[in-house]
């Protein structure tokens, strides 16, 4: 592996590290964040209604999604974000 791929990898590692890190924080404060896991820069989390049967948290998680979307829908009314697709609720 090239040498700047190896240093770029290595700092992808670092943010994501520090990402996780910070997203476990918030699920330490958010009952709705069940779970957050990943590794580098490509990290999930899990959010439910209840943490002990894990049901999901549909609402909260379109919700979320809208935060986080481009502004307005796009032409078949999902909200656009970074190449992926959300129903609009």
């Amino acid at each position: 592996m090239p040498r700047h791929a190896l240093t770029r990898a290595r700092g992808r590692a670092q943010i994501g590290g520090h990402l996780l890190e910070r997203l476990r924080e918030l699920q330490a404060r958010h009952d709705v964040i069940g779970d957050v896991r990943g590794r580098g820069l490509m990290l999930g989390i899990e959010m439910v209604t209840d943490r002990a049967t894990k049901a999901p948290a549909t609402a909260e998680t379109g919700q979320a999604w809208a935060g986080c979307a481009w502004p307005g829908p796009d032409a078949h009314g999902r909200l656009r974000h970074s190449g992926a697709k959300a129903v609009a609720h």
